[in-house]
């Protein structure tokens, strides 16, 4: 019978191949910090992608033939380093869950989630096992939230239809209110307890 690999990662960052029941496998810093997150996706068996503390998306090649090498690490998509407004992904923000569907033959959508309570969604070109790039220009955020507790900070704009919040995780966000939508967000490098516009700014 065809052995049953596992995939399992793991505080210190290294990533386990498990065949059945025994440990075949160890990629050893294949991230700096937990290891939150494991993805496989269907129409690609071959390969692994995983997301750390670190803020990292590494996707790996699994070969689990008899004489494989298991993992071997392909790219390495830096979330805290990936640039389109409104910028949601911060230093401070680690990957804390992955998901894969098919966007076409040799592509991969991949939506990845964070601590910070947004939900990104980037495209890969995967026609090369050798050679994985992913689309900037298809970065978009599906879902942008506060984390860690509740907003503490709330105003609304006297003149526009759009509202700023902050929340104890240290971020300023500005919304939206026709477009139901994030216009903007900044990181203050603290907690946010209070905002408000001054039109003397204007």
């Amino acid at each position: 019978p065809e052995d049953l690999v596992t995939v399992t990662g793991t505080e210190d960052g290294s990533i386990y191949v498990w065949k059945n029941r025994m440990l075949w496998s160890n990629t050893r810093g294949a991230h700096k910090g937990p290891v939150f997150a494991l993805c496989i996706p269907d129409e690609h068996p071959n390969l692994v992608l995983s997301g750390g503390k670190d803020g990292g998306i590494v996707i790996h090649l699994l070969d689990a033939s008899e004489h494989g090498k298991g993992l071997t690490p392909l790219s390495v998509i830096d979330a805290t380093k990936l640039e389109k407004p409104p910028r949601v992904i911060s230093e401070r923000h680690s990957i804390r869950a992955l998901a894969c569907c098919s966007a076409g033959p040799g592509w991969l959508r991949l939506a990845f989630g964070t601590c910070a309570n947004d939900v990104m969604q980037v495209e890969i070109d995967v026609r090369n096992s050798r050679s994985i790039s992913l689309l900037q220009h298809t970065l978009c955020a599906v879902v942008h939230g506060h984390a860690g507790s509740a907003v503490k900070a709330l105003c609304a704009h006297p003149d526009f239809p759009e509202f700023a919040t902050a929340g104890q995780e240290g971020m300023l966000r500005l919304w939206n209110a026709t477009e139901h939508s994030l216009s903007a967000c900044v990181q203050l490098g603290h907690a946010g307890s209070a905002v408000d516009y001054s039109l003397a700014l204007n």
